[in-house]
Formats: structure tokens, C-alpha cells, sequence
């Protein structure tokens, strides 16, 4: 390395990508979204093609307030949290092209919870009044949300027992108009995970599990369940509670990725988590996949795809002092991308909660949830896309013959510097290999000798 010229013309090469020092990187960011004294939560955020708008549960006044925040590409907050005057469930979102709509369990008529929504315009402006999706006898709690062919979906449990609750879906017009309530599958326990209803082109896919197996079932683009569900994975330990699905859509090769819990290693007393590719007549393509069986119980799944590949979350060693967010970048078909990785905890932030990733604007937006038995507070951190071209900097003198060099680029890929002593030349050397913790690694190349 001789000068910055040649220091730019770096080959930086890692499983997904070739490229040649690139300007646009950036490490991945943690910022505030929802940290007043008061409790908040969120699990449901969407991208409208310029800005993301999060979902949150609570304010500075009342823990249960149904609020939403716009926040830009770069992690500014846009303006002041909107609120739908409602009390309930964090809620989920999806944008329809138009507007958003947001859905959340309202507890107007406690003890049971009616499903309800509310359209979002794209600068935070409420859209009509907030309307009921659902209000049967029972009371409901929402499963996923999602938007296809104009209208959005949403899927729901209503009624039932600890160990069978009856999943409903329901399509929304972009009006806020409802369809009637259909009947799509009875899942094994209450808990709804972070979205178990994905749009894929033509139908949408809802996934849900058992206790003894994940099964999916097809619903139309109008809103009507396929004749039968079907069998994914059949799981080796049964669990009737706290065992969300989570399932998100591969556009580019026509394929859902679907994970869920499973309890196998730690001799089957902790969940794994597991997953499987299906195609979109319900096929399910290649073997079952491990996407984390490290020691340690795993939960609460979310899938986000970004064009190439797809962003696993999920949360280790839930609901202990030792929990923490983890993620992981899966090919389309299936296979692992680099190393699992965590992300900087914010200052003044205790036990991680959840994690939810959704994809916008060429990165992911992570929703991480903190401190949920306490005073919960909501962070958002941004992670470039798998495929983001790195960057390569001088992070130290240039006079000295071995300055140090750093990489930014996407957490958990691995990139390779390599070296040659005349760029004219094909024989280059390979320096190092690294994922970037936290979006960038620093490295010296102990080999440099002219610092001319």
C-alpha cells in the first residue's frame, strides 16, 4: 500500500459481492423512537418508499395509547408522535401504495379485545376514522398483517382454549371496507408472534403452529382460504404456548421462508429455531433449515427479504438479564450467509425484548424493544441490505508504513481484503477475512513496508 489511490482500489470481496471501494456504505445506527417515562412497545412497522412509520403501545401518559411515528431512511424522527385516540395492543402496519393502515387488539369493550384499524396517510395524517375489522364473540389478537393485489389482509385468532385458538383472516379494501370474517386454521397456543401472513404475488400464505406441527394454508388475493391446509415440518417436541411463526416472501425466486420453534437441543428443554423454503403451490423446497440451534433457548422470529437474500431476527435467553437480539442473512435458497450478529445495545437500555426487522429504502429497519417488564422503551436500528457495497477508509496516519484500514459494510457478511504491490498485477494476496460487528471492523496490514 503506497498511496490513498491504491488504498481505493482495494478488492473487497465477500460471499455475495465483488466490488471495488464504494462511498455509500454505512454501519448500522441505533436511535430513539419511543423512550419516554412512560411504557412503550412496538412490534409493526412498514416502508412507504421514501420514510418507514413504527407502530408503538404507550406514551408519556398511558402505557396501552395506540401511537404511530413516522422516522426517515437516515433514523430522524419526522414529526410528532400521531395518535388514534384508542387504548390496546401494539399494533401492526402495512402500507397499500396510498395510505397505511394500522391494526391493533382495541380494549374499548374489555375483557375482550375487537380488532381494529385505522388508515395512516404518508405524512402521519389520520385517513377517515378508525373503523372495526372484528368483533366476534370473543375477543382477538392479531397474527400479521400484510398487503397484495390493492387490498391488505389480516390474520387473527378469536375465541378458544389455552391450547386451540381458531385463526380468522379478513381482507381490507385501501377504503377501509371489510369483508366477512373467514375461517383459515386452529393454531396449538394463544401467542401471535411477529407476522404469520405473507403476500406472494398471487395468494397470500398463513402459517401458524399446532403444538405438534407448523402448518400453512392459502388465502386468495379476495380474501377465500384455499380448500385445505398443509403440512411444513412436523416438530419433535410439542409446544401448545408461546410458539409464534413467522413466514416473509422471496419475490425475485417465487418461495416463502417460513421459521418457527422447536425444542431439540439442550436435551428438548429450550426452543431452537427452524425453518423451511415453500413455494407458492405449496411445495416445500429443499430440507428443513437450522437457523439457530446454538445453546440457549431462541425466540420470537421475524423475516425480512431485501431484493436478494433474507434477514432472520430473533431474541436469545428471552425474558432473562442475559438476553440479547441476534440476526442472520439467509440466501434464497436457504443457505447460511456469514456469521449470526448482534447489534450495539443503546446507553441506559437493559433486557432486550423483541426485534422485529422490516426491509425499505436498501436496508433493513430493526424495532428493538427494551425493558418490557419495566418501563419499556423502543429503539430503531438500520441495517444496510445484504448486497450493500462496503467501504473501505484510512483510520489512521498515512506517514507510518502500516496505517490501519476500516471496513464498513453489513454486520454478519464476511468480506476479505486483499492486497497486491502493483495494481497492474493479478496475484493478489488475501489479508483478512471479518464480518463487520456493528457495520465496520478495523484492520493493519502488518505486511505494508514503504510508507512513501
Amino acid at each position: 500500500m503506497k498511496t490513498r489511490t491504491q488504498l481505493e482500489n482495494f478488492l473487497l470481496v465477500s460471499g455475495l459481492l465483488t466490488a471495488v471501494f464504494f462511498n455509500d456504505a454505512k454501519a448500522a445506527s441505533i436511535f430513539p423512537i419511543a423512550t419516554n417515562s412512560g411504557f412503550e412497545v412496538a412490534i409493526g412497522a412498514a416502508f412507504d418508499g421514501t420514510n418507514f412509520l413504527v407502530g408503538i403501545e404507550g406514551d408519556e401518559t398511558n402505557a396501552d395509547t395506540i401511537t404511530a411515528q413516522l422516522v426517515s431512511p437516515t433514523g430522524a424522527l419526522i414529526g410528532s408522535r400521531i395518535k388514534v385516540g384508542h387504548t390496546g395492543g401494539a399494533p401492526f402496519i402495512a402500507f397499500g401504495g396510498t395510505n397505511y393502515l394500522m391494526v391493533w387488539q382495541d380494549d374499548f369493550a374489555e375483557p375482550n379485545d375487537i380488532l381494529t384499524g385505522q388508515r395512516v396517510a404518508r405524512n402521519g395524517a389520520l385517513v377517515g376514522s378508525s373503523f372495526t375489522i372484528a368483533s366476534l364473540s370473543a375477543g382477538q389478537e392479531i397474527w400479521g398483517l400484510a398487503t397484495g393485489a390493492g387490498s391488505f389482509l389480516v390474520l387473527y385468532s378469536s375465541g378458544g382454549t389455552d391450547s386451540s385458538y381458531p385463526l380468522y383472516s379478513q381482507l381490507i379494501s385501501p377504503l377501509g371496507s371489510v369483508s366477512g370474517a373467514t375461517y383459515v386454521g386452529t393454531e396449538g397456543g394463544k401467542n401471535s408472534g411477529i407476522n404469520s401472513v405473507a403476500f406472494g404475488g398471487t395468494n397470500y400464505l398463513s402459517v401458524w403452529d399446532t403444538g405438534t406441527a407448523i402448518r400453512g394454508r392459502f388465502i386468495s388475493s379476495a380474501g377465500s382460504p384455499a380448500p385445505a391446509d398443509f403440512l411444513i415440518h412436523t416438530k419433535q417436541q410439542t409446544v401448545t404456548n408461546d410458539a409464534p411463526v413467522s413466514v416473509a416472501f422471496d419475490g425475485v425466486h417465487s418461495r416463502f421462508l417460513v421459521v418457527w420453534h422447536d425444542q431439540v437441543g439442550d436435551g428438548g428443554t429450550t426452543p431452537d429455531l427452524f425453518g423451511q423454503l415453500v413455494g407458492t403451490n405449496g411445495s416445500l423446497v429443499g430440507a428443513t433449515i437450522s437457523v439457530s440451534v446454538a445453546p440457549g433457548g431462541h425466540y420470537a422470529p421475524s423475516i425480512a427479504f431485501d431484493g436478494e437474500n433474507y434477514l432472520v431476527s430473533w431474541t436469545d435467553l428471552f425474558f432473562t438479564a442475559s438476553a440479547n437480539f441476534r440476526f442472520r442473512f439467509f440466501g434464497p435458497d436457504g443457505q447460511l450467509l456469514g456469521s449470526e450478529f448482534s447489534l450495539a445495545t443503546p446507553p441506559g437500555a437493559t433486557v432486550p425484548f423483541l426485534a422485529p426487522v422490516f426491509y425499505g429504502g436498501n436496508q433493513f429497519l430493526t424495532v428493538a424493544d427494551y425493558d418490557f417488564s419495566a418501563n419499556g422503551n423502543v429503539y430503531g436500528e438500520l441495517i444496510p441490505k445484504s448486497t450493500a457495497p462496503p467501504r473501505l477508509d484510512v483510520a489512521g496516519p498515512l506517514g507510518e508504513a502500516q496505517f490501519p484500514l476500516r471496513l464498513t459494510g453489513t454486520p454478519g457478511i464476511n468480506y476479505t481484503i486483499q492486497a497486491v504491490t502493483n495494481l497492474g498485477l493479478t496475484n493478489w494476496t488475501m489479508l483478512v477475512t471479518n464480518s463487520p460487528t456493528n457495520g465496520t471492523f478495523n484492520f493493519t496490514d502488518t505486511q505494508a513496508t514503504n510508507a512513501s
